[in-house]
């Protein structure tokens, strides 16, 4: 810039009747070089901002599917406990609609037996972030009261203020809903803290066999390719089954995954001609009944998960339930984290394009 006003200064100031010297017709081309440098950072940073923008918009809408598809009750309150969002399984919860229950203090869907140790949560996360599991009693309907548990944890809202994130969720009295409810919890709390996908659904697997009567388990996933990927079991027995299923894509879990449906099998002997070497493997393990779930992130299945059983007809439709109950808690914690991490790739892509461009920018007004 100081070049190409100086070249200017020259041929305003100068001898009109003298023709311009090589050396001035050197400093103005020199000058244009830096002006198109400088137009081409110019657009390049646009073209970034334009991305980033995109990416900012796609984020938004990849969470706000994932938090209204999510399997449980979500709430996200003000660090005062005002309502600020509610999933669909919210509304279903409490019997009310969302334009109903968004600026309502959440205490008044608290029991006033437990709105005490309600308040003195939320007291205590807005000056102290972190994650609490409680038990409270919830006022489901204006006459009928449910005993539930709650995690909540801290996070930031879109305008940069804290909020609290509450997930709500049902309890039975009857011992295999209490475990359920327990292991969901466990798996909250687990992808909640970033743990290993690995341990996360294997913790799935060894947990899954204490709530429904099953010998075996095991997940399949969906990587960023669609290639199905055997990620966990039960045992080591089992995980040799998985990836003979996973080899050879053929099984169960392989048909739930790309039907996106439930697969119940009574008797596996019925099935080898379908699947021979997974059948056969099965043999050997003296495994015969099989049920086969998707995990899916709204109607997209990204994975299965699968249980058997040495017993004929083992399973029946309150296992189904509970599996996919299992399936789509450990469905939405992993694409929530496949989420967070596919937006740290791209912020950490923009900074280094950004920096890219700041140091070419100092170069050329170096030279």
């Amino acid at each position: 810039g100081f070049q190409h006003r100086r070249a200017c200064r020259t041929i305003r100031h100068g001898d009109d009747s003298s023709p311009p010297t090589e050396e001035l017709l050197r400093e103005l081309h020199t000058a244009l070089e830096d002006l198109r440098v400088t137009q081409d950072d110019l657009l390049y940073e646009y073209g970034e901002l334009q991305r980033t923008r995109g990416i900012d918009a796609q984020e938004l809408w990849r969470y706000q599917t994932l938090f209204d598809t999510a399997p449980a009750a979500y709430v996200t309150t003000d660090v005062h406990g005002l309502i600020t969002e509610v999933n669909g399984v919210a509304e279903h919860l409490f019997q009310r609609a969302a334009d109903h229950l968004v600026g309502t203090p959440m205490s008044v869907l608290i029991d006033a037996r437990d709105r005490r140790v309600f308040r003195l949560t939320v007291n205590r996360l807005a000056y102290r972030p972190g994650q609490h599991q409680l038990r409270l009693c919830l006022d489901t309907t204006p006459d009928q009261t449910t005993d539930g548990w709650a995690s909540v944890s801290t996070g930031m809202a879109a305008t940069g203020e804290r909020e609290l994130l509450w997930i709500l969720q049902r309890t039975d009295p009857e011992h295999g809903q209490d475990m359920l409810a327990q292991t969901v919890k466990d798996l909250t709390t687990l992808f909640a803290s970033a743990g290993d996908v690995h341990d996360v659904l294997t913790t799935l697997c060894e947990r899954a066999l204490e709530i429904v009567d099953a010998k075996a388990s095991g997940v399949l996933l969906a990587d960023g390719n669609g290639r199905v990927q055997m990620i966990a079991a039960s045992d080591q027995s089992t995980e040799l089954l998985e990836l003979f299923e996973m080899e050879h894509a053929e099984g169960p879990c392989i048909k739930a995954f790309r039907t996106n449906g439930v697969i119940m099998i009574d008797d596996l002997d019925h099935h080898a001609e379908t699947w021979p070497g997974f059948v056969r493997l099965a043999r050997k393990r003296y495994l015969r009944s099989v049920l086969s779930v998707p995990m899916c992130v709204g109607s997209k299945a990204i994975g299965a998960f699968n249980l058997l059983h040495s017993r004929l007809i083992a399973f029946d439709e309150s296992d189904v339930q509970i599996a996919e109950t299992l399936a789509a808690f450990a469905a939405f914690g992993v694409s929530s984290g496949r989420a967070l991490d596919h937006t740290q790739k791209k912020v950490e892509q923009l900074e280094q394009a950004l920096e890219s461009a700041h140091q070419r920018r100092l170069a050329g007004q170096r030279d």
